[in-house]
């Protein structure tokens, strides 16, 4: 990776964040665990560091919800799922989250 070569050794990335134009990679969680942890497995055989991002979502700026339960049951079975996967199969200690706000 040349960017380790001039130095730098973190990545701000790669995008977990599901649906939104053109920033991430899809709106699907399955396949979005699987981009980026495809990116990942690279930046770990190069030694460098990484942050998924952004936790828990940017995608519900416009959404609406009619209790805080349906807002918890849409990102628990979407965006969160997407990065609970990331970290259970990440390997510990070798990466970090970017915090959005919601």
């Amino acid at each position: 990776i040349e960017m380790r070569d001039m130095g730098f050794n973190l990545v701000i990335g790669p995008n977990a964040n599901l649906g939104v134009p053109n920033m991430s990679y899809t709106s699907d969680p399955t396949w979005a665990g699987h981009i980026n942890l495809a990116m990942v497995e690279r930046y770990q055989i190069n030694h460098m560091w990484f942050a998924y991002n952004y936790f828990p979502a940017v995608t519900l700026g416009d959404a609406s919800f009619g209790s805080a339960n349906e807002a918890k049951a849409y990102l628990s079975n979407n965006d969160v799922a997407v990065f609970k996967r990331l970290i259970a199969q990440t390997t510990a200690n070798s990466y970090m989250l970017v915090m959005s706000h919601i």
